[in-house]
């Protein structure tokens, strides 16, 4: 009886992924199955734990804390020809992980930012840097 279970669990296991998301986290489950069932995106997200799905489920996973995307655009024309440049920081958090990777894919950074989108941690990390006649001064003004 106990190699017949021993037996089972190494039949099994190996044919199961493994999601155990950090705090801050979320995994959602996209099942790709092979033979029978349907695929998709699974409704409910993975919390910060662990769970097993099929061998076949791809688990993507989404940072929940706030993120922040920058952009620079130098020497922008304005309607009367005085060139300007501007810079814009968005802050965004996800909210609901399922709805953005089922509409927009597991790469929805990518696709709507650019790229641009970078972690600064809980605290919002980095100083502001802006350039004033050449020179880079960070937040508190400071030359670099």
């Amino acid at each position: 009886m106990k190699y017949c279970i021993l037996l089972l669990l190494a039949l099994v296991l190996p044919a199961c992924s493994v999601y155990s998301p950090d705090a801050g986290h979320e995994v959602v489950l996209v099942e790709k199955p092979w033979f029978f069932g349907h695929g998709g995106v699974d409704p409910d997200p993975v919390k910060p734990g662990r769970t097993f799905a099929a061998l076949t489920t791809e688990g993507v996973d989404v940072y929940m804390q706030p993120m922040k995307a920058e952009t620079e655009m130098q020497d922008t024309m304005t309607s009367d020809g005085v060139p300007i440049s501007f810079h814009a920081i968005m802050v965004l958090q996800v909210t609901d992980s399922v709805s953005l990777i089922k509409n927009f894919g597991s790469q929805w950074y990518k696709k709507q930012s650019g790229g641009a989108v970078q972690d600064d941690g809980p605290a919002g990390g980095k100083k502001a840097r802006h350039e004033r006649d050449g020179d880079q001064h960070d937040g508190a003004g400071r030359d670099r």
